[in-house]
């Protein structure tokens, strides 16, 4: 510690308010891009969201012309693969 009258005394008033002020401007700016991050994020999601419900449905319907295509005594991929026309062996 110094001897010297005045060296351990705080910074005046106005230079802690401006510290203050300065900190809380970053705060809000930190904030306002932290939510604009959030929002594209949010819509990054949503937009996946719907185009993995499409994928399912397509899949879905997929699914069901296979099973009526293999309730209607249609060949299954594995019997088209063992019944191989002799010219594409």
């Amino acid at each position: 510690m110094s001897s010297e009258p005045g060296q351990d005394r705080e910074p005046p008033i106005a230079d802690r308010v401006l510290r203050l002020e300065e900190s809380a401007a970053y705060a809000d700016h930190a904030s306002e891009q932290i939510t604009a991050e959030m929002l594209a994020i949010h819509r990054r999601l949503d937009a996946l969201t719907r185009r993995i419900d499409t994928l399912e449905r397509r899949l879905a319907d997929a699914a069901a012309i296979d099973d009526q295509h293999a309730a209607a005594g249609s060949p299954t991929n594995e019997q088209l693969k063992l019944n191989k026309p002799p010219h594409s062996a």
